[in-house]
């Protein structure tokens, strides 16, 4: 399967929501997608990131539409976020319901939230820790879903808002894990 990341800004709700017809509501889900962006984009900042961050050519703390399957019909879209800064990221991810790999467009969609930490007893070979995390249920509707993934978004700059990286360390079911066995070859 290929994809193609488009940031926000730059891609059509469309993609995401193929069976959007309606012009008003369109520009409403457009306008709710563009202020969990900015929502995002906070979030960020509050975690200390700069503001022009990438990371492998993918802009963060920035939704982007990544678009599925052969080209050039891409027949399924979905909507990413990541960020944070140093220790502390975040994940925000808006999918048709299921798992993945994902085959077919919503709806339904549900939005999948994380907080994570970078592991503090082997870096090398351990990705992080998710600390924190929710789901919502599944939702029929475009603006339903864009209203998740903007709930998502306020949820992480809320929960965020008071937090430090001890702190959440405080919540990593796996801190200060033994090192994974090193390979002898």
């Amino acid at each position: 399967m290929t994809s193609r990341d488009i940031p926000l800004p730059l891609g059509e709700v469309g993609w995401l929501f193929p069976a959007l017809a309606d012009r008003t509501e369109h520009d409403r889900v457009r306008q709710v997608l563009q202020s969990a962006d900015e929502t995002l984009f906070r979030v960020g900042q509050r975690l200390g990131a700069r503001s022009d961050a990438h990371l492998w050519g993918v802009t963060l703390n920035r939704f982007r539409y990544q678009r599925l399957g052969p080209e050039p019909e891409f027949p399924v879209t979905i909507l990413a976020g990541e960020g944070g800064s140093n220790q502390i990221w975040v994940d925000v991810l808006c999918a048709p319901a299921g798992s993945m790999p994902y085959h077919r467009p919503g709806p339904p969609w549900q939005v999948h939230t994380t907080i994570s930490l970078s592991c503090d007893s082997d870096s090398t070979s351990c990705g992080g820790h998710q600390v924190d995390a929710q789901t919502s249920p599944p939702v029929e509707t475009p603006l339903g879903a864009a209203t998740e993934v903007h709930a998502a978004t306020e949820w992480l700059l809320q929960r965020l808002a008071n937090e430090t990286e001890d702190s959440l360390r405080k919540h990593d079911p796996n801190r200060g894990h033994p090192p994974a066995p090193r390979r002898r070859d």
